[in-house]
């Protein structure tokens, strides 16, 4: 605390007996003390009314409220105190020792460091809260927005996430020419996802991987193109057949979901081999789709052969029946001339 028997003290009384209301030095005005101050002093009767003093220390100089005993801005000489206010040569201001700094050059703020490389440069957490009414029930707590005027360009927004440690990071920006929004991990040198939408319907939001998958449409489209593979051979009727045999299929409920609704497919730990994935937690619908290809087209070679065998025999009994009827038209002409011959002789003998 300083105290005023000490000071400096301007008021508006002494003013008064002065018979003046400004104080004109020709010279420098000089305090002298352990802690020199310059008082001001409201002597008004106002309830708000209040006594500042400039008050100067070895180790800071500051503007102290004489009504609260406490220094409101202090300025130290020192910059890496914690309580210094410092303004440089080159017009940048530091407070407390780095943890707000301006640099004028390149007007960017840094909290927590004296160097920044952006706008606003955080050595930190960054926290955002809300409290109090809003109508539309969506509070927008942060924001990016860009307007790039340069010709030919385009002015997407957007963010990175670093983890410094590891040495590996997330690019998440805006992507004007497909009205989407892309996430890239820095160095693969593609998207790793995108959003597309280029209405303003909902209902027609793309899902592009870089993987080559996708859902268009709500139909989701498993990457499937030659270019993505690699030791491509066809799949044997004897490994399609025993894979399709091994298949149980089930009806079963998740667990998570509370409808309860019943379900048909295959537990993942219970396909064989040749359809399990790794971690056999998972099921390729694509590969059982290949499998009961590879068995229907099985199927239908094997009936194909069947009914090539059997029009062979068909054909087979068609020829022997075309036999058999010529053979019975031989015997019926024969028959017929015998009776003929018969009927001719009878008729003779009677006529003798």
């Amino acid at each position: 605390m300083i105290t005023k028997t000490k000071q400096l003290l301007l008021s508006s009384a002494i003013l008064a007996s002065m018979s003046v209301t400004t104080v004109s030095l020709a010279a420098d005005l000089t305090a002298s003390d352990t802690t020199p101050a310059l008082y001001f002093d409201d002597t008004s009767t106002a309830a708000d009314g209040r006594e500042w003093g400039f008050a100067g220390r070895d180790e800071f100089f500051g503007l102290y409220d004489y009504s609260s005993n406490t220094y409101v801005l202090n300025i130290n000489p020192s910059a890496t105190s914690s309580n210094s206010f410092n303004i440089t040569s080159a017009g940048d201001i530091n407070l407390g020792n780095g943890s707000v700094f301006i640099d004028r050059s390149i007007r960017s703020m840094g909290l927590g460091t004296t160097i920044p490389t952006a706008k606003l440069h955080v050595v930190g957490d960054i926290k955002t809260t809300f409290s109090g009414p809003n109508p539309t029930g969506l509070v927008e707590l942060l924001k990016l927005s860009a307007n790039n005027t340069t010709a030919g360009q385009f002015s997407d927004a957007g963010f990175s996430m670093e983890n410094a440690k590891a040495g590996f990071s997330w690019a998440f920006r805006t992507q004007e020419n497909t009205g989407g929004f892309a996430a890239s991990k820095q160095g693969t040198g593609a998207k790793e996802f995108e959003v597309r939408n280029t209405t303003t319907i909902a209902s027609l939001v793309e899902l592009h991987l870089a993987n080559g998958a996708s859902n268009v449409g709500g139909q989701w489209l498993n990457a499937s193109s030659r270019s993505y593979k690699e030791n491509i051979n066809k799949l044997s009727s004897e490994d399609a057949m025993q894979a399709l045999k091994g298949l149980q299929s089930v009806t079963y409920q998740f667990k998570r979901d509370k409808s309860k609704q019943q379900r048909v497919g295959f537990i993942a730990e219970d396909v064989p081999a040749l359809l399990a994935t790794k971690d056999k937690k998972t099921v390729d619908p694509l590969q059982i789709i290949a499998v009961l290809t590879k068995a229907v087209q099985v199927q239908g070679e094997s009936f194909q052969a069947e009914m090539k065998s059997k029009d062979a025999r068909i054909v087979e009994m068609e020829a022997k029946i075309s036999k058999l009827i010529l053979l019975q038209e031989r015997m019926a002409k024969t028959m017929a001339s015998d009776l003929m011959q018969k009927a001719t002789f009878m008729t003779s003998v009677s006529n003798d």
